[in-house]
């Protein structure tokens, strides 16, 4: 989101995640007469932090992209794929969806996620003992307006605003399985996570089956209605109409049963499409996609915070503060801003102090340090050191 002040703030405080394109922000640090001297040279500046992020990025995608090559659903060569590699892939998958600024779902929030099974107009069940683990992550909020069937309104709907997930990862792996699996998927509603899960199946929901099976019962109801009169009689008739009455009830109950079945495979069909419309990624796709935003993420942090470092001692929840104030009145979104992200960028790149007020030598210092490769490996190193908060074990539905 990168339009002129005025317009709608999100749904927030958002997550840590910047709704604003890297090559936007810059031009708007440029702008802003107000900031520090490196904001001057925002776009030049921008330049130079994507060649050092983005080769720090490369080193952390090499890494990445091997842990996952065994475990990968679609890989095409025979790989080996023991519980230490899949421990190191968990948490170096965990340790780039934080960088790129995901939260993930603890396990109270994928519970009541489960509870809710009602995707879309679908009816959703369960089925938890298929999956060993699982894990979600989310980054963004949002609104979306839906329109559902209720009680109340069964045939037209109910239209209302959904609270919705920008950007949702779902990690997991089935039982007696290696592999793991990766989806991303764009603008979910969090009421609509459970649709999501792998061991999510399609049922039919209450105004499914009045629908099939009410027709039948009428059916059937007006077939009675025509013969009480005459198996009222005699015995005779009774004894001519029993076959045809049998029939007339066996070909309607089939047709209610064909009838259901055509309804579920309709529910099948809708759920398939949904997720198709908001799959974004797909196994190793993912981690390219989330790669490519831990990039983007980290090269905005960064600049914000280097443009509006302040002369004297630093504050860093002043420096929040501002950072978050600015982007709320530039763009209107509001963001619970990662300062201390920004900070550790800055810090290992040298760009502290004096150092980080005269924009020309930021950018030498930048050009620099990507000819010497001096952080390449600095993502790997952290990516296969991190261990999720909770202990080793994967969340096991």
């Amino acid at each position: 989101m990168d339009g002129p002040p005025g317009e709608a703030a999100a749904i927030g405080p958002d997550n840590r995640f910047v709704p604003v394109r890297a090559e936007a922000l810059a031009a708007a640090l440029e702008g802003d007469q107000a900031l520090s001297p490196v904001a001057s040279r925002a776009v030049e500046v921008l330049s130079a932090l994507e060649r050092v992020i983005g080769q720090e990025i490369s080193g952390l995608q090499r890494v990445l992209t091997e842990m996952y090559s065994s475990t990968n659903p679609d890989r095409e060569t025979v790989e080996d794929c023991g519980a230490s590699s899949l421990r190191a892939l968990l948490d170096a998958l965990h340790y780039a969806l934080d960088k790129a600024n995901y939260e993930a779902l603890d396990e109270s929030s994928i519970d009541a996620a489960i509870a809710v099974a009602n995707s879309q107009g679908l009816r959703i069940k369960v089925e938890a003992e298929a999956v060993a683990m699982l894990r979600l992550y989310v980054r963004g909020r949002g609104a979306a307006m839906r329109t559902r069937r209720t009680v109340r309104a069964p045939f037209r709907g109910r239209t209302q605003e959904l609270e919705t997930y920008r950007r949702l990862v779902t990690v997991w792996q089935l039982r007696g399985e290696e592999r793991v699996w990766l989806r991303l998927f764009r603008d979910i509603p969090v009421a609509d996570v459970e649709a999501l899960l792998p061991h999510a199946r399609v049922s039919m929901s209450f105004f499914d089956k009045a629908q099939v099976f009410g027709s039948g019962a009428g059916a059937l109801g007006g077939l009675a209605t025509k013969l009480s009169p005459i198996l009222a009689g005699t015995a005779i008739a009774t004894n001519t109409l029993a076959w045809p009455a049998i029939l007339a009830f066996g070909g309607l109950s089939l047709k209610s049963f064909l009838g259901y079945r055509r309804a579920h495979r309709h529910r099948t069909s809708q759920r398939t499409h949904n997720l198709f419309e908001s799959t974004l990624g797909v196994n190793a796709t993912v981690i390219s996609a989330v790669l490519g935003q831990v990039a983007q993420e980290e090269v905005k942090e960064a600049l914000l915070c280097l443009c509006f470092l302040p002369e004297g001692e630093l504050d860093e929840a002043e420096l929040d503060a501002r950072i978050e104030a600015w982007l709320e009145r530039r763009f209107g979104v509001r963001v619970n801003f990662d300062c201390p992200d920004g900070l550790e960028t800055l810090r290992r790149l040298g760009l502290t102090g004096e150092a980080a007020r005269d924009p020309a030598a930021v950018v030498e210092r930048l050009h620099g340090w990507w000819r010497a490769e001096r952080s390449i490996g600095y993502h790997v190193e952290r990516a296969r050191g991190v261990r999720q908060e909770g202990g080793d074990d994967a969340r096991v539905v």
